[in-house]
């Protein structure tokens, strides 16, 4: 690892893995290991079953399109 943190994947890993310069990965702590998974853009076919995903998900837990608004206000107060 750099002194900036970053990390080198070999080049055979991110060839067959189709990793590009510039992508973009979440970074799992796994007990004493850490998890790489690259980020994936939804495709606009996606849309249509993610959106139901989240509706869902919202309306289980009671969410509001008012407690939407009121958490997007808090998060823009803080930039």
């Amino acid at each position: 690892m750099s002194s900036r943190g970053q990390i080198v994947i070999p080049e055979e890993i991110r060839e067959s893995l189709n990793i590009k310069s510039g992508s973009n990965f979440f970074v799992i702590p796994h007990g004493d290991s850490v998890i790489l998974r690259p980020v994936e853009e939804p495709s606009i076919e996606d849309l249509p079953s993610i959106l139901a995903k989240t509706n869902s998900f919202a309306k289980e837990r009671g969410i509001t399109p008012k407690d939407l608004k009121k958490a997007i206000k808090k998060v823009r107060s803080k930039k």
